[in-house]
């Protein structure tokens, strides 16, 4: 935090949630300086909030670093289980039905970002939500990337690559 005038009096109260539930409140105190940062050592964080403000001329935020341990799962339902790491086959011209739910489910929300190549048309969804259907317009393979989930705390998950083959 930046712009800390409160030099070592406590100037607010920093709330870390894991799994979706408060898990613990700490005080945030001067430290001499106008910056102030601090390192938590938590898993499965997803959400902080820094509130109670009492800085007399109100501070600043700058980089907050994470990890979120979360993971994205591809499923069609004419498939069981993930399609993460598969190669799975398609017939010439059938629509393929893509979901995408995060891992925990309490990453679940935020924005995706689908990215097909080889030709191939979008039937249904959008390219931007956790839910597409293409169709192959070629026989051969296309690839296909997962989406990227950017959830409230703004972390990209990982990229899978699957390949989808016309028989």
């Amino acid at each position: 935090m930046v712009g800390v005038d409160a030099f070592f009096n406590q100037f607010g109260v920093l709330d870390v949630y894991q799994n979706g539930a408060l898990y613990v409140t700490y005080p945030i105190y001067g430290n001499g300086t106008s910056t102030v940062g601090g390192t938590l050592s938590l898993t499965n964080i997803s959400k902080i909030v820094v509130r109670g403000i009492t800085d007399p001329a109100g501070i600043g935020f700058d980089d907050f670093t994470f990890s979120v341990p979360a993971d994205v799962k591809i499923t069609n339902a004419r498939v069981s289980g993930h399609l993460n790491g598969t190669t799975q086959n398609a017939l010439a011209g059938a629509d393929i039905a893509l979901n995408a739910s995060a891992v925990p489910s309490g990453f679940a929300g935020g924005t995706y970002s689908w990215t097909f190549t080889g030709p191939y048309a979008l039937v249904g969804g959008s390219v931007n939500s956790s839910s597409v259907t293409i169709r192959s317009t070629n026989a051969g393979c296309s690839q296909r990337t997962s989406p990227i989930p950017e959830t409230e705390l703004l972390h990209r998950g990982r990229l899978r690559l699957m390949r989808f083959c016309q028989l």
